[in-house]
């Protein structure tokens, strides 16, 4: 088939493009949409490519150019659908009687006879079209695992519906998606408004500005559940599309014993056996994978950067595939090539729409509809957060005022837990568990079990996992017949019994963490003064602690706010600031809630050098907390954890050096010379086979020096340039200092005088 041939089948009668009648127009039409840009040969030219009369000489930069999605796509809008019959015919497809050809099927096998023709210097022999038609009509390959996946993943348990799995379809409302960060978390974000906003999420609008998707959102907003209808969608759509959707749960990651390509392959192993890593990495580099992760920060801490330099390899090495992460927390994401969107509350219709579908009293529907309508500033977390606003609903008529902290709300969800099942049943309360003798032994014992799994990142857990934390829970020992306790029979009463658990395919996992966090609060705010003193150095500690959970810890806090000043941020303060003068109290202020410091020093002599036409963003190391605990005390002041420093000083300080600064190429067309890729991103190159030369030596933009705040207390000379960068009482750094030092007096007058001037 010539080229000539192929837009001949688009010419009278059929017209088979939209708005397009003359000759010249179909072969022009088809050269712009390969190139991606309008052509402007004589009109005679165009005639005689269409008649075959003289051969086109630019088919390498055709091909060069060409990009499949975009072609298929503009080839789509513009063909006829009221000549698709005629024009599947036209390219001998073979299509059953009456059968409407799909659009986009269509598009698709037609563009791959265009593309080889192209690929051929404008003659290919043969016509692949039909063949290339029936293969994306049925994309036969993993029919079975789709069909599966469907009927497994249509169907959920959930919050509300604990003792059943219903359609996912009954009780789901879409949340809005903003393409550009929301102030306070999308609170003051209109219900009208459409700026930036998607109002009904689909893959094919997720995905239309990049193919990497990082969707931020709060807890309990609806995170795991909309990727959940993604991936639905996207199982749909196999038929039509041929790209295969992957779902997976970032909490099951681990670096030791489970890559993130295995974590992509055991996703369809679930419902096919057949299916192994080799086909996986054929089908993500083809650009026929869709990868859904769930959980970003469900990631064990120290398997955060394992993580991200694998996933970081996966996206470049298959740039066609599309990946799309949920997380609460963005900052623990260092890729630079990803689209961040915002997962935005309910508007009050959506939250409507919600209570509407759920199974309770119609009184209580009215009535909540009502005070949804009010839109009450002080109710406006509980109606516009679906997993708030579903617990509310649960337990409406058991409140007589609004809760003023989240963790009153979750200790009637708790409670109402436990009864519901009871009611359910019509047994009695204190006979319906099997392990113990009733919700008074269970709840210590639940509650340890929380507070140390959650204390340690943990949440899901194998069967052998399972049994072997529970034995270790000092509250066993308290019940009435420790000896009698069986840890299958207390397994069985929390996820048959109290419902606050469930068996998945690789374990069991929380109905859903916010209890776990709950629990994890309500243990240590009542326990001794000693678990409580052991959590602080736990929390404090850089190296072993595993626990970066933001809203348990804020539970914790809420439900007992003198306890944690005076046993968690009194002590941890007082190593800072009882020290003798504000030079060495600002250095431990830094050693203990930093580490060692990084800074950048750049060679500006270089930088300006290669600078070339464009403008070079300098970036400084940022330095974070290295301790949760730390963490806390400054977000408690309202200040930025965070901070950095770089400089153009020359001072050597070789013994200070951790890395150089080279030169790599930059891609995506930005006109700089010989410019440093980790001057112009955040992330951390070292050398590779892109460092620029000149002499056969590497350019060197300047080095990162790491500073350790012992040496500014040991010695106030020795590096006093470094010193002086950072001992600057005119800083930001130096204004957090003196806030946090504030604080430190509020507990010293509060907690100090109070211990050692009792009354006799």
């Amino acid at each position: 088939m010539t080229f000539g041939e192929f837009c001949k089948a688009f010419d009278k009668p059929i017209k088979g493009l939209k708005g397009i009648k003359s000759k010249v127009n179909i072969v022009r039409f088809f050269l712009d949409a390969a190139l991606g840009s309008t052509t402007s040969f004589e009109d005679s030219y165009y005639g005689k490519w269409f008649n075959d009369t003289q051969p086109i000489t630019f088919w390498n930069d055709v091909c060069d150019a060409y990009d499949s999605e975009k072609f298929v796509d503009a080839l789509r809008q513009k063909i006829s659908p009221t000549s698709r019959v005629e024009l599947a015919r036209k390219f001998d497809i073979e299509i059953e009687e009456n059968e409407e050809p799909d659009l986009k099927i269509l598009a698709k096998a037609i563009a791959e006879q265009f593309l080889l023709i192209a690929q051929n210097s404008g003659s290919y022999d043969g016509n692949v079209v039909n063949e290339r038609y029936q293969e994306f009509k049925t994309p036969a390959e993993w029919g079975g695992y789709v069909s599966r996946a469907k009927d497994n993943e249509k169907k959920c348990k959930t919050l509300f519906y604990r003792n059943q799995t219903v359609e996912i379809d009954s009780f789901y409302v879409w949340n809005r998606i903003s393409l550009a960060q929301p102030k306070n978390l999308g609170f003051d974000v209109s219900d009208n408004e459409t700026d930036n906003i998607l109002i009904s999420p689909d893959t094919e609008k997720l995905f239309e500005q990049h193919n990497n998707v990082l969707l931020i959102g709060m807890e309990g907003i609806g995170k795991t559940m909309m990727i959940r209808k993604l991936f639905l969608s996207s199982l749909e759509e196999y038929a039509n599309t041929g790209v295969l959707p992957f779902l997976i749960c970032l909490r099951e990651y681990n670096s030791v014993n489970r890559s993130l390509l295995s974590l992509i392959t055991e996703a369809i192993n679930t419902y096919d056996e057949s299916f192994d890593e080799d086909e996986a990495t054929a089908l993500l580099f083809q650009g026929k994978a869709v990868v859904y992760m769930d959980g970003l920060d469900e990631i064990s801490p120290d398997q955060y950067g394992e993580f991200h330099a694998e996933l970081n390899r996966l996206t470049k090495a298959y740039k066609r595939s599309k990946f799309l992460i949920t997380t609460r927390n963005y900052t623990l994401l260092s890729a630079s090539d990803f689209k961040y969107m915002w997962l935005l509350p309910f508007t009050v219709s959506q939250s409507k729409d919600l209570v509407t579908m759920l199974e309770i009293d119609e009184g209580v529907k009215v009535s909540l509809c009502n005070v949804i309508s009010e839109q009450n500033a002080d109710y406006k977390e509980y109606l516009s957060i679906p997993m708030l606003l579903t617990l509310f609903a649960m337990n409406y008529e058991k409140f007589d005022r609004v809760p003023a902290k989240r963790h009153e709300l979750y200790e009637v969800a708790y409670d109402t837990l436990l009864e519901m099942h009871d009611r359910d049943e019509k047994d009695n309360y204190e006979k319906r568990f099997n392990s113990v003798r009733g919700a008074d032994e269970f709840t210590p014992i639940f509650a340890e079990f929380c507070a140390r799994t959650c204390r340690n990142g943990e949440v899901l857990f194998s069967r052998r996992q399972f049994e072997s934390l529970i034995r270790k829970v000092d509250a066993i020992h308290e019940i009435m017949n420790p000896a009698g306790f069986s840890t299958g029979k207390f397994i069985d009463d929390v996820c048959f019994k109290a419902c606050l658990m469930y068996e998945k395919e690789r374990g069991y996992t929380f109905l859903h963490r916010s209890f776990q966090e709950y629990l994890f609060a309500s243990y240590y705010a009542f326990a001794d003064n000693e678990r409580l003193i052991k959590l602080g150095e736990y929390l404090s500690n850089s190296k072993n602690c595993k626990f970066f959970n933001e809203d348990a810890f804020w539970m914790l806090y809420d439900m007992n706010p003198n306890r944690v000043n005076e046993l968690l941020f009194y002590p941890y303060l007082r190593r800072i600031y009882e020290e003798y003068d504000d030079r060495i109290m600002f250095w431990t202020y830094l050693k203990l809630g930093y580490g060692d410091i990084r800074i950048r020093y750049l060679d500006e002599v270089e930088i300006n050098k290669h600078k070339g036409t464009g403008e070079i963003q300098e970036n400084a190391r940022v330095n974070e907390p290295n301790n949760f605990l730390f963490m806390m005390i400054t977000k408690l002041c309202g200040i930025e954890p965070s901070f950095a420093r770089h400089t153009y000083c020359n001072e050597e300080l070789e013994e200070l050096f951790e890395d150089m600064i080279i030169g790599s190429e930059v891609e995506g067309g930005i006109d700089l010379k010989n410019v440093s890729e980790r001057l112009l991103s955040d992330q951390h190159n070292r050398y590779d086979d892109n460092s620029i030369s000149e002499n056969g030596k590497t350019v060197i933009f300047g080095r990162d020096c790491i500073y350790s705040p012992d040496l500014a207390i040991k010695d106030a000379v020795k590096f006093q340039g470094m010193q002086e960068l950072i001992y600057d009482k005119k800083s930001e750094l130096w204004n957090a200092f003196d806030m946090v030092r504030d604080l430190f007096d509020e507990l010293k007058l509060d907690y100090e005088y109070d211990n050692e001037h009792d009354d006799f």
